[in-house]
C-alpha cells in the first residue's frame, strides 16, 4: 500500500511539474517583440508555436497530449479565444499549453501521466483543499488554485481516466480577475473535462 502511495505521489507530482512549467509559450511573429517570452521550464521542451495568422493553427497539429483541444470547444468552455498551442513530454507527463498572443495569462494546459493508482488512492491523494466531482473518470476533484506570480486565480480539474493516467486540466485567468469568478466557472471546466475524458 504504501508502495502505491509513493507511486501515485510521483505522479501527482509529475503531473504538477508539467502544470507548472507551462507559464509561457514562445510567441513567434514578422514582428515579434523585443519582450517577448521564453519558452516555459519545467514540463519539458516545447515545440515552438505556429505563427499567428487569420485562422491560427489548430492545436492537433502541435501533435501529442494537444490532439485532444480544439480552439471553438476551449473557447466555449472558458470564454478565451486561443491563438497558439504547444506541447511537452517530460518524466512520463505529457502536456499542451494554449495561449492568446503575447501574453502569459489567461492560459490552459491539458496533462496526461501513467498511474498505478486506483480510484480509492487517488480520493486520499487529493488535496485538502479539492472538491469531489462527480460523473468523470474513476475518481475526480477541482480546486481553486490562488492568484499570484503575475497570475489571476486558477481553475484545477484533475481525474482518473482510462488507460490508468491521471489527467489534469488547469485554466489559469489573468490578473485582476477574482476568485468568485473562477468557482463560478468550475461547472463549466468540468462539464468540458467530461467531454476530454470521452474523447481520449
Amino acid at each position: 500500500m504504501r508502495t502505491r502511495r509513493m507511486t501515485l505521489a510521483g505522479a501527482l507530482l509529475a503531473g504538477v511539474a508539467a502544470l507548472s512549467g507551462c507559464a509561457r509559450l514562445e510567441h513567434p511573429t514578422a514582428n515579434e517583440p523585443k519582450t517577448a517570452t521564453p519558452a516555459p521550464v519545467g514540463a519539458g521542451e516545447f515545440e515552438k508555436a505556429p505563427s499567428p495568422s487569420a485562422s491560427p493553427t489548430p492545436p492537433s497539429k502541435a501533435g501529442g497530449t494537444c490532439t485532444l483541444l480544439d480552439y471553438a470547444s476551449v473557447q466555449a468552455a472558458t470564454g478565451t479565444e486561443f491563438q497558439v498551442a504547444a506541447a511537452s513530454s517530460n518524466s512520463g507527463a505529457k502536456a499542451c499549453a494554449l495561449q492568446v498572443l503575447y501574453s502569459d495569462y489567461p492560459s490552459l494546459v491539458l496533462s496526461v501521466i501513467g498511474t498505478e493508482a486506483d480510484a480509492k488512492a487517488f480520493g486520499k491523494a487529493a488535496p485538502d483543499d479539492a472538491d469531489d466531482v462527480a460523473d468523470l473518470g474513476s475518481a475526480a476533484y477541482s480546486r481553486i488554485l490562488a492568484a499570484g506570480d503575475g497570475a489571476g486565480p486558477a481553475v484545477e480539474i484533475a481525474w482518473l481516466g482510462k488507460h490508468q493516467q491521471i489527467v489534469t486540466l488547469r485554466y489559469t485567468y489573468p490578473q485582476n480577475v477574482g476568485a468568485h469568478t473562477a468557482r463560478e466557472n468550475v461547472g463549466k471546466l468540468a462539464d468540458y473535462a467530461r467531454k476530454l475524458e470521452a474523447k481520449r
